[in-house]
């Protein structure tokens, strides 16, 4: 081999060599900008094919991919919903009293992981890399305490302004100084304005919104961190009432359906979706983007999304624990109150209601059960029908595995 031929072969290896790293690289340094627009109604965002309120989604969403039958699957109020984007999973919130930021406050923490928690455990990353931005709040919900996950893998929470655009401030300021892989932008000013009866100012914060979708864009594609390595999803928590549009809670149509814009190297372009996805789908989607699993989510992947779902998830983001009881919701309750688990593979399961002295009041489910979450309610009554005493009171599950978990209820008078 002549000395042409070596030194060709040199640059030949050196290039592939520089390929691969180019392409390990960008694997490696993915970011996913999560955008939370409370409180939008879908016929005044991507509903409306004249987006007069949303010029620049309805732009975005051409280059994109969007969900046109995504929906708040449960409880239509933001102190229930929000969290659940955030965590994958409509499991009840609990009442706390904790030290947070220099102070005792009272609010209410995730039972579940939220999507910062598994993101940071799993690439072993600091808080830099993992966002919460969010208006000034004294008692802003709080990610879990899930043994193994849990506050050493919090977010860093910003909560600065009173504002949708303060909010954005914030985080600009901070995108472009950290680059994190991982970022939720809430916004909540539509919300406020709807509530206030006002149309004028409810379709003006909209338009707000829209312009800070619109500006987070413009800023990722200038920035040579984040262009092409971004993927932006745009959502909302619930929407509003289809006659009404000051209020929202109930299962009607408009405080149901909600959307789902997704735009960067990681989804469709010019893509729409017919099919019917919920708000606990949207964590599992961000874990098999960024490729960490998601094991307590009760939502699934939104595969038809993805540009390359034979590439992604490189982990198995749906991995459950092998068991696990959740709390009952409500809780006290009054008449009834719903119990929720879920099971890793198919079992025979046993859910039981025990008085304080350990008699059993009633069996709420004894059957083959497969996997995944499942939910059973009970009435606060007993065998017989008669309605039970007020109380606490103990639900236990047992599978065929002969291993069981038990939580305390209380049934109010």
């Amino acid at each position: 081999m002549n000395n042409r031929q070596v030194d060709m072969k040199k640059v030949f290896l050196t290039v592939l060599l520089v390929c691969f790293l180019h392409l390990f690289a960008f694997a490696e340094n993915l970011h996913v900008v999560l955008v939370i627009i409370d409180g939008a109604r879908y016929t005044e965002t991507l509903g409306d094919t004249s987006g007069q309120y949303i010029p620049n989604m309805k732009r975005l969403a051409l280059q994109g991919a969007v969900l046109d039958s995504f929906i708040n699957d449960s409880i239509t109020v933001t102190r229930r919903a929000v969290p659940a984007i955030w965590s994958g999973s409509w499991t009840a919130p609990r009442d706390t009293s904790c030290y947070y930021q220099s102070n005792w406050i009272s609010t209410q923490y995730a039972q579940v992981p939220s999507l910062w928690e598994y993101f940071r455990k799993e690439k072993s990353v600091d808080s830099t890399q993992a966002f919460y931005f969010v208006k000034n709040l004294s008692t802003p919900w709080l990610p879990s305490f899930t043994s193994s996950y849990g506050r050493q893998y919090w977010p860093n929470y910003v909560l600065l302004g009173q504002s949708d655009l303060d909010v954005w401030s914030s985080c600009l300021s901070n995108l472009h100084r950290y680059h994190p892989a991982l970022t939720v932008l809430y916004l909540a000013d539509v919300d406020h304005y709807g509530h206030s009866g006002d149309w004028n100012q409810y379709t003006s914060a909209i338009a707000i919104a829209d312009s800070i979708v619109g500006m987070l864009w413009d800023f990722i594609q200038s920035d040579a961190t984040f262009r092409d390595a971004t993927t932006v999803l745009v959502t909302n928590d619930h929407g509003r009432h289809t006659t009404n549009f000051t209020s929202h809670g109930d299962g009607c149509w408009g405080c149901r359906h909600i959307m789902l814009l997704g735009i960067g190297p990681a989804v469709k372009s010019g893509w729409h979706s017919s099919k019917k996805r919920s708000i606990p789908d949207i964590v599992p989607t961000i874990g098999a983007i960024l490729d960490f699993p998601t094991p307590f989510v009760s939502g699934n992947v939104i595969t038809e999304m993805l540009a390359d779902p034979t590439a992604i998830p490189k982990t198995d983001s749906r991995k459950l624990p092998d068991r696990f009881l959740f709390d009952n919701f409500p809780n006290p309750f009054n008449p009834t109150t719903t119990i929720r688990f879920q099971l890793a593979e198919p079992a025979h399961v046993r859910i039981q209601i025990f008085d304080l002295r350990g008699h059993e009041i009633i069996s709420v489910a004894n059957q083959e059960m497969p996997d995944g979450i499942h939910e059973v309610d009970w009435n606060g009554r007993g065998k017989d029908d008669r309605p039970v005493s007020a109380g606490i009171y103990f639900y236990r599950m047992t599978t065929d595995g002969g291993i069981y978990q038990t939580n305390k209820m209380v049934f109010l008078p």
